[in-house]
């Protein structure tokens, strides 16, 4: 397996762009890592007088694309304005901008180190016959909160792979709690047939499984709602169930709840939390449902009320082997 990685990664490194740079290293000069937009364009533009993100929107350009940079932004304004910053709940584009095309994001759950556990995520852009020249593309680490917190400016060529490990060693600092979401940002057109996979690694074994392409539009919320719903079989030890979600829209999700319903039709609900957009949710299902961990009833879990396109994950896992499964939403 390693002779494997360590070939994928010679292929990849020539496609790079840059090496992976952290946070603190790439925006000492970009706030905005879409638009380019620097540190002290955002500075200038609250001295002459902006006064909300709107207002930088207008000014600079920055946060109009994937709106990664909204919580520095944030932090810049309340910075230097304190109670002059008019604060937004919502974050979207102003009417003159709305003609921008969004990019492409699609979001994966890292796990590394999550609930004092020895799991490591390890995201893989895989591009089997894409054009000729190499497909760009951004990954974001992002806390729980949607915060961005680490940056990685990457491309891989045709017949490729670009491998990025996500483990403690790596990110361990900047996820205190173990868990966040990882958000790959593509912005080119011509992408052929990329497709990016994120496994869980573990002392006994390598989960995976893929991401699919996001929506092209991420200001607009679809017309059509759904209910996300996964199917869950009974299991002869006991296992744990988390339902992670990312709003992968800028419209917040509220007032919904995850329901359990086994196959005999008896129903349990449990709260779920208010996202914002990129934010998530790793809900311990099999705490809120004890018929879970104890493996004893086959059933489905949904979100309900219906919503619309949302990134979600169910994670099941195996104490007693250490074996972690993943089922795309």
């Amino acid at each position: 397996m390693s002779t494997i990685f360590s070939r994928v990664r010679e292929l990849a490194r020539s496609d790079r762009r840059d090496e992976p740079r952290t946070a603190d290293e790439s925006q000492r000069e970009f706030v905005c890592h879409c638009k380019h937009v620097e540190y002290k364009t955002v500075e200038r533009a609250i001295r002459k007088g902006a006064r909300s993100i709107s207002d930088l929107q207008r000014q600079t350009e920055a946060c109009t694309r994937c709106f990664g940079c909204r919580h520095e932004l944030e932090r810049l304004l309340d910075a230097r304005l304190g109670d002059r910053y008019e604060r937004q709940s919502t974050i979207t584009l102003p009417p003159e901008l709305r003609r921008v095309v969004a990019p492409r994001p699609m979001y994966m759950p890292v796990f590394a180190g999550f609930d004092g556990r020895e799991i490591d995520t390890r995201v893989i852009v895989f591009n089997w016959d894409g054009p000729p020249h190499p497909v760009p593309f951004r990954l974001d680490l992002l806390r729980m909160d949607g915060e961005r917190v680490r940056v990685w400016d990457l491309s891989v060529a045709s017949g490729c792979s670009t491998v990025v490990d996500l483990d403690r060693n790596e990110v361990g600092e900047v996820l205190p709690e173990g868990v966040g979401v990882v958000k790959l940002v593509l912005e080119s057109e011509e992408v052929g047939s990329l497709r990016p996979y994120f496994q869980f690694v573990t002392p006994t074994s390598i989960t995976s499984t893929h991401e699919k392409k996001g929506p092209v539009d991420i200001h607009r919320q679809k017309d059509r709602n759904y209910h996300w719903i996964f199917p869950i079989g009974s299991c002869s030890s006991a296992e744990d169930a988390y339902f992670f979600c990312t709003n992968t829209q800028m419209t917040p999700m509220e007032g919904q709840r995850l329901v359990w319903q086994n196959d005999a039709g008896e129903s349990a609900e449990t709260p779920f939390p208010t996202l914002g957009f990129s934010q998530s949710a790793c809900v311990p299902l099999h705490e809120a449902f004890p018929a879970l961990r104890e493996g004893r009833e086959c059933g489905a879990v949904r979100l309900d009320p219906a919503t619309h396109t949302v990134a979600g994950f169910m994670i099941r896992h195996d104490p007693e082997r250490e074996l972690w499964r993943v089922q795309h939403l």
